[in-house]
């Protein structure tokens, strides 16, 4: 079982968790645990297993996981290793792959035009796949932060469809009703926005910023792919001093 850095997505309705592309703890790791899938399911909280599963053509650790209409798609990675599969004379190619699970395996799809990781998924109604913000290499440990809106469309292809009002890495988005909530991760001046995308007919009609998390200590802020929960509306007091007001 991946231990660490992994990513995972909800799939089977809800009842399995497809996990893939971390590591196990430990003082060392092996790079063949960047293709590693496994699928996770509890019969009850007591009784909860894991199963190897397919493993991806290339790595993509920190690549994410999504869903594009109906099948899981990962796209990019922060780290380079040799595919066993596929091995890449360009290795800056790498960092642009994007792939998605059939019931045979994982295939390559078109390649993301830049290359991402760090990037928050987020599937539309239609079953698109928004990639929102998320870090471009560069070369070696450099990379631009990056704040255009990716779309991969209904016939698997990349679109620009926006632009975000600050850059995101290490985020977390939510569709609620017709608006998007991205909340922000690692931020480079320990201050992050947090935007709100509205929609019309899955189209991005506006972003705005509707708040802001600040961290300590100055520096990359460390809410790394913050986990988001939706609550109707609570009767509820909360002190002033104890939430910003967004």
């Amino acid at each position: 079982m991946l231990e660490r850095g992994h990513s995972a997505l909800a799939i089977d309705d809800g009842s399995k968790a497809l996990v893939c592309f971390g590591f196990p703890n430990g003082p060392t790791y092996d790079y063949n645990d960047w293709f590693k899938c496994d699928i996770f399911e509890c019969s009850s909280p007591e009784n909860c297993s894991t199963t190897p599963t397919f493993s991806s053509l290339h790595p993509h650790y920190a690549g994410g996981l999504g869903s594009h209409m109906g099948e899981p798609v990962t796209v990019g990675t922060s780290s380079r290793a040799e595919s066993p599969e596929d091995p890449l004379v360009d290795s800056r190619e790498q960092y642009k792959i994007a792939e998605k699970l059939t019931e045979d395996g994982w295939i390559r799809i078109e390649n993301h035009p830049v290359g991402s990781d760090g990037h928050s998924f987020l599937t539309l109604p239609s079953g698109k796949l928004l990639l929102l913000g998320g870090v471009v290499r560069v070369e070696g440990y450099d990379r631009d932060l990056q704040d255009e809106i990716y779309e991969l469309d209904l016939h698997e292809y990349w679109n620009v469809v926006g632009k975000l009002q600050e850059f995101i890495y290490g985020g977390s988005s939510m569709l609620v009703d017709n608006s998007i909530f991205l909340f922000p991760g690692q931020c480079p001046d320990g201050s992050c926005p947090i935007q709100r995308l509205d929609l019309v007919d899955e189209a991005i009609d506006s972003v705005d910023i509707i708040g802001n998390h600040t961290f300590e200590p100055e520096g990359w802020g460390a809410s790394y792919f913050p986990q988001l929960f939706y609550t109707e509306q609570l009767d509820a007091c909360v002190a002033p001093s104890d939430v910003e007001e967004i």
